[in-house]
């Protein structure tokens, strides 16, 4: 049962306008011993403030959008982890949207700063390429909205997100000074209209050209092909690699497998990914997979602790109307 400040009114004998002011600590000409009854009532029935109503007084909800493209990988789901802990600490609630990668999901999502449910939206955008005028529609209404991870280069939206062409560079280069001369990028095809691609890419291919190396460029798909394993046919017909960087440590398995399958010998290969990963329990018992996941890997490193403060700090500051700088966050390099 929802207890109203007419039913602590009636309980009282006092009118709910005055239940409402008492209970909003407001400065009332009342006495001490009508506060303390009025207070003790709507301890003993557990009132809580209808925030459906608080908002429409202040047109405030306390509650911000997180979009994401898939809470399932690890580096979102601690992205949510940061975001949330940071939004409490300052009175927020966070409603959590996974899109599944489905553009038509997101743009429902997007649409939330139209319903004054939300007072601003973090959000990891799918790709360059959709729902593009949505997001041209926010920055029309100068909704408060914030990208996470990923941007948009051709929008005035403010974003926080690693530098992955500085994080990309330094890690090949670390797998280059090493004795790496070739060296394949692995990604899938469906973030390749992502800055998360067009940026790593561009390090990876300045630390390639400035030690004179050719570049070899993979690109693999999430649907699985006869193979069973959408990254063995682009792999089988070229030259055993001494370096692999793979762009997101979630597909690191796969290419474990995919090598094993291959016969590369793992002793000869190194391996670059971004973001540290969990190898599933039920694969440490299988010593073939894991002569490769012994092999010698070099992680980057994405502040996320940072990334999802940050975000919700920016995001906070556009609510509050406050002027704010879009922020690239340095990777670390972690040898294993």
């Amino acid at each position: 049962m929802n207890i109203s400040l007419q039913f602590i009114a009636d309980k009282a004998k006092v009118s709910p306008s005055l239940v409402s002011q008492v209970l909003r600590n407001k400065d009332v000409r009342v006495s001490a011993e009508t506060k303390r009854r009025i207070i003790e009532i709507a301890k003993k029935y557990e009132y809580t403030p209808n925030r459906m109503a608080a908002s429409l007084r202040t047109k405030k909800t306390n509650t911000i959008a997180l979009i994401l493209p898939f809470a399932y990988i690890e580096f979102f789901a601690k992205l949510i982890y940061f975001i949330q802990v940071r939004a409490l600490e300052a009175g927020y609630s966070v409603l959590v949207c996974n899109t599944f990668e489905d553009a038509d999901i997101e743009k429902k999502y997007i649409e939330l700063y139209r319903s004054n449910m939300v007072d601003g939206i973090i959000i990891a955008p799918l790709a360059l390429n959709i729902n593009v005028q949505q997001y041209k529609n926010i920055n029309e209404m100068k909704f408060p909205v914030i990208f996470v991870d990923r941007y948009f280069p051709n929008l005035s939206t403010n974003y926080v997100c690693t530098d992955n062409v500085t994080g990309a560079y330094n890690g090949t280069i670390g797998l280059i000074n090493k004795g790496c001369k070739n060296i394949f990028v692995i990604y899938r095809k469906e973030i390749t209209s992502t800055t998360i691609y067009k940026d790593r890419l561009k390090g990876y291919k300045r630390a390639m050209k400035e030690a004179g190396f050719e570049e070899s460029i993979t690109e693999i798909s999430f649907e699985i092909n006869d193979e069973g394993n959408p990254l063995y046919s682009g792999m089988v017909d070229k030259p055993e690699p001494d370096g692999l960087f793979i762009m997101s440590s979630y597909d690191l398995c796969l290419l474990y497998d995919t090598c094993a399958k291959l016969q590369y010998n793992p002793k000869n290969i190194r391996f670059l990914a971004f973001d540290n990963y969990s190898i599933p329990s039920k694969r440490l018992k299988d010593e073939q997979f894991m002569q490769y996941a012994k092999a010698s890997l070099t992680i980057i490193d994405q502040n996320v602790p940072e990334m999802g403060e940050k975000a919700f700090d920016m995001l906070l500051r556009k609510i509050k109307k406050q002027p704010i700088e879009n922020i690239l966050i340095n990777a670390k390099i972690i040898e294993l």
